[in-house]
């Protein structure tokens, strides 16, 4: 029989949740972000903030003037490595991990996601 009273139990059931909604937190940011690039910001030529228009310049940049084709989400997921390595420090590996995961998931659906105009 379950005790369902038991503290490490329920501690257990709720860690486990907590985890679960951070990673299909982490999962419809990456949809939403991808939704994002591939229909609306490529297509209206529109640059976002932060290090996902940093992306988007960098794959501008080397496109126009050195001839290079680097899709933004491989830039997306490069340029947030030296952010990856200061949060593990600053603030925490589990952190970290979960925001790993939230980008590295955005760049696999940015790029299997095509560009559509709307």
């Amino acid at each position: 029989m379950i005790d369902i009273y038991n503290g490490s139990s329920n501690q257990k059931i709720a860690k486990r949740h907590q985890y679960v909604a951070r990673i299909s937190t982490s999962f419809i940011y990456a949809i939403l972000v991808s939704i994002a690039m591939n229909f609306f910001w490529t297509p209206g030529h529109i640059y976002a903030s932060g290090i996902t228009g940093a992306a988007q310049v960098v794959s501008t940049v080397l496109k126009r003037f050195l001839s290079m084709d680097v899709s933004v989400a491989i830039l997306l997921f490069a340029l947030n490595v030296p952010l990856f390595i200061l949060a593990w420090i600053a603030i925490s590996p589990r952190f970290t991990v979960f925001t790993v995961i939230s980008v590295g998931l955005a760049s696999v659906m940015i790029k299997f996601l095509h560009p559509m105009t709307l």
